[in-house]
């Protein structure tokens, strides 16, 4: 479910160590890869060096519009770092750029994200909104929590500034 609370946030570039997977929605749901890689970056987390979140981030970047659950998209799975020495081996490292995001917030079960995004979608249109980039990020403060009723996830959609 989407909360009603919509931020504007500028927020500072942000690096990522973690993975990267291609894939479709539809084999990501199909093989649960996202749910495996998100318990071996908990389980790896020692590795990585100066991390700065407890969370994970889920970066989600989009080829172009048209996107259908049917379309390849890269997906990184990351904790955030505070600089970049040495990657551990089988990770990468991402940039999440500076600018300016809406925050929505879904609240509920991570299996109720389609409804949360879908509802992103209708406020996006109504208030005549648009992605300048053609990514989203996901902030996933427990992980453990993310199967529960009164989980919460942050999601960040960069647009721009009214003004720009």
């Amino acid at each position: 479910m989407l909360s009603t609370e919509v931020q504007a946030i500028d927020r500072p570039e942000k690096q990522l160590v973690g993975y990267r997977i291609r894939a479709t929605l539809s084999e990501i749901i199909k093989s649960k890869v996202v749910h495996q890689l998100r318990v071996e970056l908990a389980a790896r987390a020692g590795e990585i060096s100066h991390k700065t979140e407890d969370g994970i981030f889920l970066v989600q970047v989009y080829d172009g519009p048209g996107w259908t659950h049917d379309t390849p998209f890269t997906q990184i799975i990351g904790k955030q770092v505070d600089r970049v020495e040495a990657v551990p081996t089988g990770m990468i490292n991402h940039t999440i750029p500076s600018g300016h995001f809406l925050r929505f917030e879904h609240l509920g079960p991570e299996s109720e994200f389609a409804g949360t995004y879908d509802a992103i979608n209708v406020w996006m249109r109504d208030h005549q909104r648009e992605q300048c980039a053609p990514f989203d990020f996901e902030y996933w403060a427990d992980i453990a929590k993310l199967d529960r009723p009164d989980s919460t996830v942050g999601i960040h959609l960069p647009i721009r500034r009214k003004d720009a």
